[in-house]
């Protein structure tokens, strides 16, 4: 089945969110069984801690954020926010638009350079076993481009209706099958 173009950027995001699931989950089993080896065995997995902090956590952050940019997912305070008119309320909807993408693509064009920077180093962590963490340096650049390209869809959709467009995209144009 043929997705339209309209339909990418949300099956990115649902791709990205599954996938940090996937990870997440890895992260609990991988946790798991390090506490049983430890106390069963006496034998903890060597670099737990650093894969956990430098793969598993950052994955588990940074992926996620298209689906969450796509759905308004953001914590909002809405106190003042639902008594404005809505013409204000839709000039503050963009504006806050506007600034997470200024704030994600500036994050995001850093991180790319951070990234190739520690590629180019090799970096590692050296401990009981060595561990190659810049892999895991590309993870950002991963997560804010996509949720870069969420935002500038958003927006799009966001201009395009006008003030009618003040609630986040039903569940069915975010969630639908693929």
């Amino acid at each position: 089945m043929v997705a339209s173009n309209k339909k990418i950027i949300p099956i990115m995001a649902r791709m990205l969110e599954k996938f940090a699931a996937v990870i997440l989950l890895l992260m609990v089993l991988h946790i798991v069984a390090d506490v049983l080896l430890k106390f069963l065995f006496n034998y903890p997995l060597p670099g737990t801690l650093n894969i956990v902090a430098n793969y598993y956590m950052v994955a588990c952050v940074f992926l996620p954020i298209a689906i969450v940019e796509l759905t308004r997912g953001n914590i909002a305070v809405d106190l003042f926010f639902k008594l404005l008119p809505k013409s204000i309320r839709f000039v503050l909807l963009i504006t806050g638009t506007l600034f997470s993408l200024f704030f994600f693509a500036l994050l995001g064009y850093q991180s790319i350079f951070d990234a190739v920077k520690s590629y180019n180093k090799g970096e590692f962590i050296d401990g009981i076993v060595i561990i190659q963490i810049w892999p895991s340096r590309f993870i950002l650049p991963i997560g804010l481009g996509i949720a870069v390209f969420i935002l500038v869809y958003r927006l799009i959709h966001e201009l395009r209706n006008g003030e009618q467009e003040l609630l986040p995209p039903s569940e069915e144009d975010v969630r639908g099958e693929v």
